[in-house]
This record gives C-alpha cells, sequence and structure tokens, in this order.
C-alpha cells in the first residue's frame, strides 16, 4: 500500500481529530510528504530516508512545530499500518532526535511599552482601543476573543465565561471548543476590561452584522463589520511597531499580550494555581515558567537597588 493510500486510510479513521488538526495535516501532508514519499510503498519506507527527510526540513527553515507535526503524520500512519498487520515497526520513533526545539522566546511587554502602545492604538486606531484593553486585560487567546458573544459576558457578576473559539477553516469560519479542558474557563473583568466592554456595547448597539458560524452577536468587529482575526490584528500590529521605532517593541503579535497579562499577575504576586485558572494553562508548569522569570528579574533589580545605596553610603570615619 501506497503511503498516499494509507494516510487517507488513517485520517478517515482518527474521528476524534479536531477539524482544526485535520486541516493542518491535510496541508502539511500535501506540501511536504505527498511530493516525496507519496508514491512510495509503506513497508519501503524506512529509518534513514524519514531521517534524512527531517533533517532537509530543517536545513530548508521550517520550525521545530512544523517537522513535529510531519513526525505526528507519519506516525499516525504507520500506527495504521500496524494495526492493519501491512508492517511490523514503527520507523518515526527517534526521527526528530537531538533536533533543538529553538522556540521564539514570548516577550512580554513593559508597563510602559503596554501605555504607549495603547495610547498608540486609542489615537490611530480608535475603533480597536476597546478590542486591546479585553487582551491586555484578560489574556484571552485571539481565536476566544474573536468567539466573544454578548451572552460570555455576565455584567452583574463581573465574569467573562470563555467556552469557544472562532477559528478560518477550509475557506470558512468555525466554531469549535477551546483549546484544552483547562480552556474552558471563568475570567473575573478587571474595571477597566468592564468598563471597556460597556463602551462597545453602546458603541455596537443596533448595528446588524452579517451572520458568520452561524451567530451575529460577536462583540467585537472589523472596520467592515465582520469578525476580527489573529490575520487582521496581527498585520495592525506590525504596522505599528513598524511606524513607531520609539516603541522599542520587536515581534509583538497578538499573543504578546497574553503573555502581558500572565506577566502582570506574576508581578503582582497572585496566587499561582489562580494565575493557572485564568490562563487556561493545562499544564502548570507553563505558568511557572512565566512565574519564574518574572521573580527573577525582579529579583535582580531588588539586588541592583540595594547595589546602588550601599555604594553610596557614607563609610563613618
Amino acid at each position: 500500500m501506497k503511503l498516499n493510500e494509507m494516510y487517507d486510510f488513517a485520517i478517515k479513521d482518527r474521528r476524534n481529530l479536531k477539524n482544526s488538526t485535520q486541516y493542518t495535516y491535510q496541508l502539511i501532508y500535501s506540501k511536504l510528504l505527498m511530493p516525496t514519499l507519496g508514491d512510495m510503498d509503506i513497508q519501503d519506507i524506512k529509518y534513514i530516508i524519514l531521517r534524512k527527510l527531517i533533517l532537509k526540513l530543517i536545513d530548508e527553515g521550517y520550525g521545530y512545530s512544523t517537522v513535529n507535526t510531519v513526525k505526528s503524520i507519519l506516525s499516525m500512519c504507520f500506527q495504521e499500518a500496524i494495526q492493519l498487520e501491512i508492517c511490523n515497526i514503527d520507523p518515526t520513533k527517534g526521527i526528530t532526535s537531538n533536533i533543538s526545539k529553538n522556540p521564539k522566546k514570548k516577550q512580554a511587554l513593559s508597563r510602559e511599552q503596554e501605555h504607549n502602545f495603547l495610547n498608540i492604538i486609542q489615537s490611530e486606531y480608535p475603533q480597536y482601543y476597546n478590542l486591546f484593553i479585553v487582551m491586555f486585560g484578560t489574556g484571552m487567546r485571539i481565536g476566544e476573543i474573536a468567539a466573544l458573544t454578548w451572552n460570555d459576558i455576565d455584567f452583574i457578576k463581573d465574569n467573562l465565561y470563555v467556552t469557544k473559539t472562532l477559528k478560518y477553516i477550509r475557506n470558512e469560519y468555525q466554531i469549535s471548543e477551546p483549546k484544552t479542558k483547562a480552556s474552558n474557563r471563568t475570567i473575573p473583568m478587571l474595571k477597566q476590561v468592564k468598563d471597556a466592554l460597556k463602551l462597545q456595547k453602546n458603541i455596537t448597539y443596533g448595528i446588524k452584522m452579517l451572520p458568520v458560524a452561524g451567530k451575529d452577536n460577536y462583540v467585537f468587529r472589523t472596520t467592515s463589520n465582520t469578525v476580527v482575526s489573529s490575520g487582521v490584528i496581527n498585520k495592525m500590529i506590525k504596522k505599528i511597531c513598524q511606524n513607531h521605532p520609539e516603541l522599542e517593541i520587536d515581534g509583538m503579535t497578538c499573543h504578546s499580550t497574553r503573555h502581558t497579562f500572565c506577566t502582570r499577575m506574576c508581578e503582582n504576586n497572585l496566587n499561582i494555581k489562580a494565575i493557572q485558572v485564568i490562563m487556561g494553562h493545562e499544564n502548570i508548569q507553563t505558568t511557572l515558567d512565566v512565574y519564574t522569570k518574572v521573580t527573577d528579574e525582579m529579583f535582580r533589580e531588588e539586588f541592583r537597588n540595594y547595589n546602588s545605596k550601599i555604594n553610596h553610603q557614607t563609610v563613618p570615619s
């Protein structure tokens, strides 16, 4: 059986895969695996062939996440082949060993950068100001923000409920479950978030929008009165950072607002478990990584201040 045939069989058999995951698999398989291995008999695909492919992808500049997805797709195919007794072993084991993950470091904005960035938004993109206040004040992912509807907001209890995410898949928007079980969460509203949402409700009151994924009561919209997306927001962020070098912000994306919110909570010594729940982190280690970085920087700053003070003290004669 050819790898192409096995892939088609395996992907149909994985009925528990999210639509977004299936879509990602299809894109990567079509681009990176079909042209190279698709017509090979699955029994002829050995470890050395797969290892060379992985190293070639790394040399071509593909990131660890993409390479790891390639491995996941191949492993899915071989596990299916083993179940069907077409082959006996999974040659994907170890094909990504000794390959550096080298992830891009997530950068949080300083308090000053956050303040200056929001001032520019208010001045140059006022229609998106409330959106960014909520992004910086809740740490929600952009898909969660985009999917936010007015019935997710409780102005009486001051709660915001994250129950869904909005994604663009196969040329259409789709509502799906949040990223993980932990992503289904309740976020207490800060005063500035509540004020921004009330203002947003007044701005959009009575303005109709075309239904997207079966809903027409989304909280945030673009200037063309449709749902917001990571592409639109990231493009705006990039333009602002390019036009305002004085901000000294490099590599900012939608996700930077999430990391910044988490950092602010850590700086204010909120309980680690509470931060994990509010952020929707499935693994507390993700929260601890941010907390450790923040507390280390705070310690260094305190020590620098202490060092400065003792160096300026007068030695009694």
